[in-house]
């Protein structure tokens, strides 16, 4: 009863606009379910610009893993909790030496008790500068499950230059490649073997961070993404008109 009551709620809110923006294009086939025929356009998520001015990352010889989000949302808990049960202690049978990052704030209780007991792991709860992980790191790891919307933090380390790694979930709405841009699993142990190959091989390491920057420049900045935003504003002018 609630959801229908929401759903009819916000179809309500909908029809009101013009235009309604999503983020990615099963946000727009969601508003559109709700709102029947109302204009609703993709106006994608953008990453940090001045991620781009920063120099070109190296592979890091150590074999260091980072997640770097908001650790009480959620999608990030359940995943980081699964990946930490069920992943990361293959990839440390796997992987000689390696270590996960995991940063971010608002870790509860269960998550911080969970890190400290498991060998490899250092959580950071106030993350202060994000240029120190991730020159730390030699990958990134965004194992979120749910959660809708496209994920900012994956933005951000493509941007950096950082070879990513992903579920499914994490990946969904991006418009990436998986081989090209990032390393998609569908389960835990396919996020292992794509991080350890990334882990291991300096190759794809380059290929994924060279691309993965690439994209962004050319899909996910200001500039680009939001020139959907003056495509609406000039409808809407002409239809006023």
């Amino acid at each position: 009863v609630e959801a229908a009551r929401v759903r009819r709620y916000e179809g309500n809110i909908l029809r009101r606009f013009d235009v309604v923006f999503a983020v990615s294009e099963q946000d727009r086939d969601a508003l559109r379910s709700i709102a029947g025929r109302a204009d609703v356009r993709i106006l994608p998520n953008v990453a940090d610009a001045a991620l781009l001015e920063r120099p070109a990352l190296h592979p890091a010889q150590d074999p260091v893993v980072l997640f770097f989000g908001t650790l009480s949302w959620p999608p990030n808990l359940e995943g980081v909790t699964r990946f930490l049960r069920d992943g990361f202690p293959t990839l440390r049978w796997e992987i000689s030496g390696v270590r996960l990052l995991i940063a971010g704030a608002g870790a509860p209780e269960s998550l911080t008790t969970l890190a400290a007991r498991t060998p490899g792991v250092e959580l950071i709860r106030e993350a202060a500068a994000d240029e120190a992980l991730y020159r730390r790191a030699r990958a990134f790891v965004d194992v979120g499950l749910g959660g809708s919307g496209t994920r900012v933090k994956i933005l951000n380390a493509l941007a950096r230059g950082l070879p990513v790694v992903a579920t499914a979930d994490a990946a969904r709405g991006l418009d990436v490649t998986d081989g090209e841009h990032v390393l998609v699993g569908t389960g835990a142990s396919d996020v292992v073997r794509a991080l350890a190959l990334v882990l291991t091989d300096d190759g794809t390491w380059r290929t994924l961070s060279e691309r993965g920057r690439a994209l962004i420049r050319t899909r996910y900045i200001p500039e680009v993404a939001f020139s959907a935003l003056d495509d609406a504003l000039a409808t809407v002018r002409e239809r006023n008109d």
